[in-house]
């Protein structure tokens, strides 16, 4: 079995799901944050690949079975190269917090479409952004999260990454849009007491 190191980035801090603020209350963004990043640890925790768990953030989170990796404040792409040039953490995978349907099994998924392939990318729904990457080797890649972060980094993976969709890889909860449709699958009918 090839051992897996996971990351996975959280931000910390109050601002955490502003798109959701007409929606929610601060303390209910920062209770639904919690606990979408609680559920993506949970499943990456059941995979027996997993060997370990990064949380990376700017400050030390609490109540989680990961190690914290500090963010110093250089943008998400630059502390993902940092950390993996600075660490023997090879291969890894890199999985979004905000994943309210992923499954053990979109995990290994993921991590066995790259150990065939070299490399797996998980787009968003929208097929725009990446909500997971798992490479095997470091090569030259650079991380290229943010707008249109699918395009960027198929780019530069030479567009030979195996693309891995699924409701519980793509489906990354952002915006009021996303909200609602979760809420007609999940159980966070307790959240949105703004009118």
């Amino acid at each position: 079995m090839i051992a897996w190191t996971a990351v996975m980035p959280f931000k910390a801090g109050a601002d955490r799901k502003t798109r959701l603020a007409q929606l929610l209350s601060p303390a209910e963004r920062l209770a639904l944050s919690d606990e979408l990043a609680a559920h993506v640890t949970h499943c990456l925790g059941a995979v027996q690949a997993v060997t370990q768990r990064l949380i990376l953030s700017p400050v030390e989170i609490e109540g989680y079975d990961a190690v914290w990796a500090k963010d110093e404040g250089r943008g998400l792409n630059k502390e993902l190269d940092v950390l993996w040039a600075t660490k023997p953490t090879c291969p890894l995978l890199v999985v979004h917090g905000d994943l309210p349907f992923l499954t053990a099994k979109d995990v290994i998924a993921l991590i066995e479409a790259a150990e065939l392939q070299g490399s797996a990318i998980a787009p968003d729904r929208h097929r725009t952004g990446t909500n997971a990457l798992a490479l095997m080797s470091r090569k030259d890649f650079a991380f290229a999260f943010g707008p249109d972060s699918f395009r960027r980094h198929m780019e530069a993976l030479g567009n030979n990454a195996a693309v891995i969709v699924s409701d519980g890889l793509g489906f990354d909860l952002d915006t009021p849009d996303d909200f609602h449709d979760a809420r007609l699958h999940m159980n966070i009918a307790t959240y949105g007491s703004r009118p």
